[in-house]
C-alpha cells in the first residue's frame, strides 16, 4: 500500500515536469563567439590621459608653440619594466613610459607555444606603429632599431545583436 502515494507523487512531479518543457523549446539561445586576439595590448587609465592629452593639444594647438602630433591611438615610446607569467598563465610584458611612473601598459599572450616575450628585455624601448594591410590592422611593436618585436591585432568590434 505504500508504493500507491510514491507512484503518485512521481507521477504528478512526471506531469509538472512535462507541462514546463514546452515553455523553455521555444527559448532561442545565440551564441557569441568572445574568443580573445592571441595579444593584447592592456593601458592604464593615465596612459590612456596622456594620449587623449596629445590628440587634444594637435587639435587645438597654442599660439608659440611647437605643434603636436596626434597620438592616433597609438602609445607614446615605452620601456620594458618586467617580463613573466601573470596569474592566469598569460606571459606579459609590462612597460613604463620613461617620467611618468604612472603611465604603463602590458602586452599579453594567450594559449601561445613556445615563450612569445623572448624578443623583449627589461630596459628596452618599446616603439609601436599602426599597421594597416589585410587582416593584419592593429599595432606593431618594435625595438629602437625597428625590428618587430610582436604585432597586436586592433579589438574586433562587438558583433551586431550580442548580448
Amino acid at each position: 500500500m505504500r508504493t500507491l502515494p510514491c507512484t503518485a507523487i512521481a507521477l504528478a512531479l512526471a506531469v509538472g515536469l512535462l507541462s514546463a518543457s514546452p515553455a523553455d523549446a521555444r527559448r532561442v539561445y545565440r551564441f557569441v563567439d568572445t574568443q580573445q586576439p592571441p595579444v593584447s595590448l592592456d593601458i592604464s587609465p593615465g596612459l590612456a590621459q596622456t594620449m587623449a592629452q596629445a590628440d587634444a593639444a594637435a587639435a587645438n594647438p597654442q599660439p608659440g608653440q611647437p605643434p603636436v602630433a596626434p597620438s592616433n591611438g597609438v602609445p607614446p615610446p615605452m620601456q620594458v619594466r618586467s617580463i613573466g607569467t601573470n596569474v592566469d598563465g598569460e606571459r606579459e610584458v609590462l612597460l613604463e613610459q620613461a617620467g611618468q611612473p604612472g603611465n604603463t601598459a602590458a602586452i599579453r599572450w594567450t594559449n601561445q607555444a613556445g615563450d612569445p616575450s623572448v624578443l623583449f628585455h627589461v630596459g628596452q624601448t618599446v616603439q609601436f606603429d599602426p599597421t594597416h594591410s589585410d587582416g593584419h590592422n592593429g599595432l606593431m611593436a618594435r625595438d629602437p632599431q625597428g625590428r618587430p618585436l610582436t604585432h597586436i591585432p586592433a579589438p574586433n568590434p562587438p558583433a551586431r545583436g550580442a548580448y
